[in-house]
């Protein structure tokens, strides 16, 4: 029995030997195909690769020692599945929020107040290659009415931005310009009589850069480049007027260099943290910058329900020459249509 048992641990050792033997002869050729495929497609398609799984299939014993121990092997599998991506990528996302508070007989006081707001965040991205063209575009308006007051925008953004791209490098030469505007009159609230200062495209902030950009991935990228500003107004000149000459001017153009970066990261399985940073500067005033700063936390509840925390800072010397400061947080309503 002993010398059968013997032969049946030699039996199986030889049998594990050949399965090695052999899952290193299908690795190599896997390996070979995989190779062959990857570069008949490095020109055609990206893909995006992605884990589904990873299981044990099997544990062998290799040997037992003469003191009785037991050396096994296992044999792990991960399940990856790869998608190529198309040519033309999109992602867009309406949503819309309100918030209503009423009272009644409160003996702490309240005003009676509802706020709402709706929006469009969309994304896309077309590659046609040596050249990747994406482009982004927000749009946001909201309004608050409360007790004695009428009624008053919240929040007011267009705000696009189109880049084309050259090269498959992590620093390539690109293409930018952007636009920023708003959908409906501003009023100063703080002034009696509330003076409307502001109509729709009346300032709107165009930008076009011709620069460097390095894209480690799309979680971090930054730019630098040659740029023109213009900001184009018509009724409201505040906003491009230079005070220093007798003229009124309706448009500001410069030229300087532009700056920008973007941080994207997940703090947790749903929670998103994003921040946009955007500057410019003018060659005759280059210790004065133009700043456009966007910080969020995306916290995702569902597929339809998302929470959101930000922090905007825009400063612009000729504008108000203070530092703007917006804090938001907002419970939102959406859903996202997107082909990957």
């Amino acid at each position: 029995m002993r010398l059968l048992f013997i032969f049946e641990i030699i039996a199986r050792k030889n049998h594990l030997t050949q399965m090695k033997n052999m899952n290193r002869i299908y690795t190599a050729i896997l390996s070979v195909v995989f190779l062959f495929s990857a570069l008949s497609h490095a020109n055609a398609q990206e893909t995006k690769t992605t884990e589904v799984s990873t299981e044990t299939v099997k544990i062998d014993t290799i040997s037992i020692g003469a003191d009785g121990s037991i050396e096994t092997a296992t044999i792990i599998r991960k399940i990856q599945k790869t998608t190529f991506l198309p040519d033309f990528i999109y992602n867009i996302r309406p949503y819309g929020s309100i918030v209503q508070v009423s009272f009644k007989d409160w003996a702490e006081g309240g005003i009676n107040s509802v706020a709402w707001a709706a929006g469009l965040e969309a994304n896309s991205k077309y590659i046609f290659k040596p050249f990747v063209w994406e482009n982004r575009l927000e749009l946001g308006f909201g309004q608050n009415k409360s007790n004695g007051e009428s009624l008053r925008k919240t929040t007011d953004i267009i705000d696009f931005e189109t880049n084309i791209r050259y090269g498959a490098r992590v620093f390539k030469p690109e293409f930018v310009a952007t636009l920023r505007t708003q959908f409906a009159p501003g009023y100063d609230y703080d002034t009696d009589g509330d003076p409307q200062i502001s109509a729709f495209f009346d300032p709107a902030y165009l930008v076009q850069s011709i620069g460097m950009s390095y894209k480690h991935s799309e979680q971090l990228e930054a730019s630098l480049g040659l740029a023109f500003r213009e900001i184009i107004t018509d009724k409201y000149t505040l906003f491009s007027d230079d005070t220093d000459t007798d003229e009124i001017e309706s448009v500001d153009f410069k030229t300087g260099i532009r700056a920008s970066g973007l941080l994207a990261m997940n703090v947790l399985d749903d929670i998103f943290f994003k921040s946009r940073l955007q500057l410019f500067s003018a060659f005759d005033q280059l210790d004065v910058w133009d700043v456009n700063s966007k910080n969020t936390l995306h916290m995702r509840i569902n597929d339809s329900i998302h929470t959101e925390v930000g922090v905007y800072f825009l400063f612009q010397k000729n504008a108000t020459g203070r530092l703007q400061i917006q804090q938001t947080f907002a419970l939102s309503f959406g859903y996202a249509f997107s082909n990957i």
